[in-house]
């Protein structure tokens, strides 16, 4: 038993990692656009 509740936690915990991957390219593409509205700021000023 103890054996099956430790593969199930490996699952879960690269389930856990996936979604965290997809969180990071959404971010990614958050950063971008503040990089691009950073730049905007720099030019204008």
């Amino acid at each position: 038993m103890y054996g099956y509740s430790s593969q199930t936690t490996i699952d879960n915990n690269e389930e856990l990692e996936s979604d965290d991957d997809g969180d990071d390219e959404d971010e990614d593409e958050e950063s971008d656009e503040a990089d691009e509205l950073y730049d905007e700021l720099l030019n204008s000023g």
